[in-house]
């Protein structure tokens, strides 16, 4: 690397040091206000925790003077990028290649720099860039390293081209009602019971190998965090869809096309920085046919994902996809503050909370029976096995499912029904 060293900018670490000071104070939605104010709306697993929203908006506020638009060469050649602040608070620059086109890269800190890795509109990587404030407030010093050569290349000084942006803080009246708060506690103050009612807040209703407060709170700390990667995410001219899912025990499921037709799923698990499943296809007869990597970014809606085929042990080119449904957030559910343990439950929703855990525990056993059933007899069963599946499970979320009368009868929806299966089963 250049040996050349830079005065760092004083200006901005003063912004930080002042600014953490005032932050501090601020209650949760007060801090969305001011990073909605930036254009930032995307916490991801930020959104509950107020240390780490102080830390997220310190960064956005850092950065200001870095937004904008950047000129630099000798007249008439001047040629000029741009850094724009993404939905998530991170910053992305955006320039011209020295052999035409535009590149483009995430920045991120780098002890006193700002470095991002430049691939082309290919997603073809062709080096990297660094840069920080120069000695005057307007100027950028950047530096460019092709991805063939180990040393950055000479400084380049940029000038900012139009206004700097402002810091923008709303003005929060100390009348302000707190009661919105009070629903983002923190994990550390509840209970093993409210733990339990957030995780099934998401969906997560098995706690077979989880039996200490302390590993219900990682679950659901593991659970928040990869919230931004649920839901379907799409690439390429034919539009491929893939599905992350929440699992009933708290894993990631992923779901997607093969290239032969067909669905492919696998378990996500952690694999250095990195998720990966081992792919397997949906028969009778599942057999696996390869793995695949998956990891969230570059931007927030993006997600850069990779396979590699069974009968091989290269992975293949990164593939970005992007998001194409809502992004579930976090949202714990308001904590009963008469509720911290068992003891403090009435006595009806106690015998209530048993009645429907036992029968998940009896649904687990009846699942290992209902497995190994001859075909053509487990799929006749499957139907009313489904039915019980779903009041077992509305029942433990506190929902009854109503039965059929003559002035209102029970539907059942099936989606993806089939002629051959299901509507000949229900005849």
């Amino acid at each position: 690397q250049s040996k050349t060293q830079l005065p760092k900018g004083a200006p901005v670490q003063a912004a930080s040091i002042a600014a953490a000071a005032e932050l501090s104070s601020l209650r949760l939605l007060q801090l969305k206000e001011c990073l909605k104010e930036y254009g930032v709306t995307e916490y991801g697993r930020f959104c509950n925790h107020k240390e780490s929203l102080v830390e997220l908006l310190l960064k956005v506020e850092s950065a200001v003077p870095l937004v904008g638009r950047w000129q630099y060469g000798k007249p008439p050649n001047r040629k000029s990028y741009q850094i724009r602040r993404l939905t998530s608070g991170f910053l992305k620059w955006e320039g011209p290649h020295s052999r035409g086109g535009m590149l483009s890269g995430i920045l991120e800190d780098d002890d006193g720099w700002f470095v991002a890795q430049l691939t082309t509109n290919q997603n073809e990587t062709m080096g990297s860039i660094r840069l920080r404030h120069g000695p005057k407030w307007n100027e950028i010093i950047s530096n460019f390293r092709s991805h063939m050569m180990s040393e950055w290349g000479s400084n380049i000084v940029a000038e900012r081209v139009g206004e700097e942006e402002p810091l923008r803080r709303p003005n929060f009246e100390e009348s302000e009602s707190e009661e919105e708060d009070n629903i983002l506690t923190d994990i550390s103050e509840l209970s093993a019971q409210e733990v339990k009612l957030c995780l099934k807040e998401y969906g997560v209703t098995k706690f077979n190998d989880v039996e200490t407060r302390e590993q219900l709170v990682a679950m659901l700390e593991k659970v928040e965090d990869s919230l931004p990667l649920l839901g379907t995410w799409q690439h390429g001219r034919h539009t491929k869809q893939y599905e992350i899912q929440q699992t009933e025990d708290g894993q990631l499921l992923w779901e997607g096309p093969h290239i032969f037709g067909g669905t492919l799923v696998g378990v996500l698990y952690e694999d250095a920085d990195w998720l990966r499943a081992e792919l397997f296809t949906c028969k009778e007869e599942s057999e696996q046919v390869g793995s695949v990597k998956i990891s969230h970014g570059p931007d927030w809606h993006e997600m850069t994902l990779k396979f590699m085929p069974s009968n091989s042990d290269q992975w293949g080119d990164d593939i970005v996809a992007k998001r194409s449904s809502k992004e579930q957030t976090p949202r714990r559910p308001k904590p009963l503050p008469a509720i911290r343990d068992l003891a403090d439950l009435d006595c009806d929703e106690f015998m209530e909370s048993q009645y429907w855990e036992s029968l998940e525990v009896l649904s687990q056993a009846l699942r290992v029976e209902h497995a190994a059933l001859p075909p053509l007899e487990r799929r006749a069963k499957s139907w009313a096995r489904s039915v019980a599946f779903a009041q077992m499970t509305l029942g433990m979320r506190g929902i009854p499912m109503k039965g059929g009368a003559e002035q209102g009868n029970f539907v059942i929806w099936v989606l993806g029904a089939t002629c051959e299966v299901e509507v000949s089963l229900a005849e």
